[in-house]
């Protein structure tokens, strides 16, 4: 079979492994995509929480910021701030899942302005969820290694109070 660098086996249900975008086949036709770099129409995710999450970290790898259309439990939809653009990802969770399906994902259309340091989307949330192995693994990380680590990471600073 195949191995990890360390030598573990890797599980015989992961079609595909790659760390910006792994396939796992779950046995009941799924596709569950953990990908880094963009969210794509069809793509599930366990839920709203995790969505967001990848919707968020998509705009800070494009430079681009989005608000809220409709959010309530089982829709999320987001589009460009930038007026006349078409970007937009709809998220539901259809009637017969449990998990959030990105059913509408349109391209930017909008021309990047100039680049900013600070990011409307950018959720103290989110830096939790981001930073949370590190934190643990690091006890006694400071809030100031906290934006320093987001600002390499993402190219945007973030306060003390979010750290």
């Amino acid at each position: 079979g195949r191995r990890f660098d360390d030598e573990t086996d890797i599980p015989e249900d992961w079609v595909h492994i790659a760390p910006d975008a792994m396939t796992v086949d779950d046995g009941h036709h799924s596709s569950w995509e953990y990908s880094r770099i963009e969210v794509r129409q069809g793509q599930m995710f366990h839920d709203k929480v995790h969505l967001q999450h990848a919707v968020r970290r998509w705009a800070f790898s494009k430079k681009r910021q989005f608000m809220v259309v409709i959010s309530n439990p089982t829709t999320w939809d987001v589009k460009c701030v930038t007026p006349g653009c078409t970007w937009r990802v709809h998220g539901h969770m259809p009637r017969t899942e449990s998990n959030f399906i990105a059913t509408i994902v349109e391209p930017h259309t909008c021309l990047l302005q100039s680049s900013l340091n600070k990011h409307r989307n950018m959720m103290a949330t989110f830096v939790a969820n981001e930073m949370y192995g590190e934190v643990v693994e690091k006890v006694g990380m400071s809030p100031f290694r906290i934006m320093l680590a987001i600002q390499n990471r993402f190219g945007y600073e973030i306060s003390y109070d979010m750290a």
